[in-house]
C-alpha cells in the first residue's frame, strides 16, 4: 500500500557480473598513485565483492571512466583520463 501511495521507492539491484564476466573499475596504477580504470574477470572473490558493495563495478570502460572522474574528486585523487 506505501509503494502506491509514494511512500516507499523501489531501488533496482547493481549490476553484478556472471562467472567468468568481465566487468571495469578503477584502482591504483602499479608504480604511482594515479588511479586508472581496469578491467577485472568475475571469479566472486573477497576484491570482486568488495568492489561491487562499494559500487564501483561497471559494465563498460565508458561508465567507469565517467565515475573514476567523480571518485578521484570525491577522494582527491590523481586519475588518468
Amino acid at each position: 500500500m506505501q509503494l502506491c501511495q509514494g511512500k516507499l521507492t523501489i531501488k533496482p539491484m547493481p549490476w553484478k557480473p556472471k562467472e567468468k564476466e568481465h566487468y571495469y573499475t578503477f584502482g591504483a596504477a602499479p608504480y604511482d598513485a594515479r588511479w586508472i580504470v581496469k578491467q577485472y574477470k568475475w571469479e566472486n572473490t573477497p576484491l570482486d565483492n568488495a568492489l561491487l558493495l562499494a559500487g564501483w563495478v561497471y559494465k563498460t570502460r565508458q561508465t567507469a571512466e565517467n565515475m573514476l572522474k567523480i571518485a578521484a574528486n570525491r577522494y582527491n585523487a590523481n586519475y588518468e583520463e
